[in-house]
């Protein structure tokens, strides 16, 4: 089915008033319920540990709903839903121009690549953040390389350090 097809189906079962200046905010309000529901399924995820795929039909409902209600305020806007999935596209595909495999970041150029190895960045690089009681007693925001050294990012207790360079935290 063509999106500006489905926009005129769900025109003939609204029973919203989607013309005039206000025509356009209870379909934007159904928007962001919608939303709200099938953020719903991500927090009994987080909560509960239900799996999303359980809630998979639940998920396809909703998604309709929010596809109801995305045709209703492009109605009411006096837009048309292919012509906006159309824009959206070459919108994504100028920022996005390619996908780039995961695996080895696709084929970005190595900028670095003359210069001798003691300079060059990392290829790999894992980061953790942890908060950490420093000796002075006051508390501070870190952030921890693979060999256990790190930099101090932000002081807990309001002392303005800056960036820091700690050897071992």
């Amino acid at each position: 089915m063509e999106l500006s097809a489905y926009q005129r189906a769900a025109g003939e079962t609204s029973r919203l008033r989607l013309s005039g200046p206000h025509g356009v905010i209870a379909p934007m309000l159904g928007l962001a319920s919608e939303t709200g529901s099938i953020l719903n399924v991500y927090k009994k995820y987080l909560r509960d540990g239900i799996d999303p795929a359980a809630n998979r039909e639940f998920l396809r409902q909703e998604l309709g709903d929010l596809l109801w209600y995305a045709a209703a305020v492009a109605t009411a806007s006096g837009l048309d839903l292919d012509d906006i999935a159309e824009a959206n596209l070459r919108r994504t595909r100028d920022r996005y121009p390619r996908q780039w495999p995961e695996s080895r970041g696709g084929n970005l150029p190595v900028l670095d690549a003359g210069y001798p190895a003691h300079e060059r960045f990392p290829r790999r690089l894992v980061v953790a953040f942890a908060e950490r009681a420093l000796t002075s007693g006051f508390h501070a925001m870190c952030m921890l390389g693979e060999n256990g050294g790190g930099y101090l990012v932000a002081d807990l207790d309001g002392r303005e350090l800056g960036y820091k360079k700690v050897l071992s935290l």
